[in-house]
């Protein structure tokens, strides 16, 4: 049997002189529960323990012992021990931060949200559907369509 393999994502960290990328790797197709985070770290591969039956498209972190992922849901990885976020139940498209303190999500329905180390604060200001995100200091910026027209959207902190 083919296999058919989506790797949405990757981000990577160095800490320590230790150079590690994650990817987040989710099939479509069968088998359904061929999906995983790739480890790679100094050149060799491994994978991260992930639920089976969930679909991953982005992930993102800042240090070797923190692991964001989302796709069929938000979770956290911390020192081992995964922990879903309390969001709403709609796919999720990409995450990324600056610090722990300060992560931004994007989904479908043009969801968008931004983790400042306590919550989320959900916007709802109708952006359509948004697929990728990234944020820089204090700009962040995604890209999506709505009406059938491309779009990309800049913010920047106060």
């Amino acid at each position: 049997m083919e296999q058919h393999q989506l790797s949405s994502d990757a981000w990577g960290v160095s800490n320590n002189g230790i150079s590690t990328v994650y990817c987040a790797v989710s099939s479509f197709w069968e088998p359904l529960q061929d999906r995983k985070i790739l480890k790679i770290e100094n050149g060799k591969v491994d994978s991260v323990s992930w639920y089976k039956d969930r679909l991953i498209s982005s992930c993102w972190t800042n240090s070797n012992n923190y692991l964001y992922v989302c796709g069929s849901g938000v979770y956290n990885n911390k020192s081992g021990q995964w922990y879903q976020e309390n969001l709403p139940a709609i796919s999720m498209n990409s995450i990324r931060g600056n610090a722990l303190n300060d992560i931004f999500l994007i989904g479908d329905f043009g969801f968008a949200s931004h983790f400042n180390g306590v919550n989320w604060q959900i916007y709802n200001e109708n952006f359509g559907d948004i697929y990728r995100l990234i944020i820089k200091q204090d700009i962040v910026s995604f890209v999506g369509q709505k009406n059938g027209y491309g779009y990309i959207v800049l913010g920047r902190r106060n």
